[in-house]
């Protein structure tokens, strides 16, 4: 079932059948070159329980798999969830490499912005990417969030970008 739709994409739950994919996005050297190193499969199912468990807090965060529409592919996720540690909520995506740069990014955040301030009331939203990874950087720019400045965060220091709700 679809929570949320773009023109070529559509958001539903992540559920365990989708795991193949999840260990595939987060042990890929190519994929998590600007996250962490790659991750175990032992790891990677741990990350997918909690975020399976998110989904039971209702209060409409999460990571959600995104499906290509014409070819019923899952394609990668998307978030919107509180950075760990904190109440700042951030957005996200991580896709396979085969579907970066098609816009797909781009195209679903704008759709989650959408959602977290309209739907939920967010007043903020913020994005975080690795100090090398311009094209993540780009996708945040493209969606309206600016460029705050360096922050440290998930263990590592960061190029930290934030968009408020009067300047969508």
């Amino acid at each position: 079932m679809a929570f949320l739709e773009s023109e070529r994409l559509y958001l539903r739950e992540m559920v365990k059948e989708d795991f193949p994919l999840f260990f595939h996005l987060e042990s890929d050297p190519i994929v998590m070159r600007y996250i962490t190193k790659p991750r175990t499969e032992v790891e990677a199912l741990e990350r997918m329980e909690k975020s399976l468990s998110q989904y039971k807090e209702d209060k409409g965060y999460g990571k959600w798999m995104a499906v290509e529409k014409e070819s019923g592919k899952a394609i990668g996720w998307f978030i919107l969830t509180p950075i760990d540690g904190t109440e700042q909520i951030e957005i996200g995506y991580r896709l396979k490499e085969e579907f970066w740069g098609k816009g797909y990014a781009t195209e679903m955040s704008k759709v989650i912005l959408d959602y977290g301030f309209n739907t939920l009331g967010l007043e903020r939203i913020v994005g975080v990417t690795h100090l090398e990874n311009d094209a993540s950087g780009n996708v945040l720019k493209k969606i309206g969030l600016k460029y705050v400045g360096q922050r440290f965060y998930y263990n590592i220091d960061v190029h930290f970008y934030e968009i408020l709700k009067q300047e969508e």
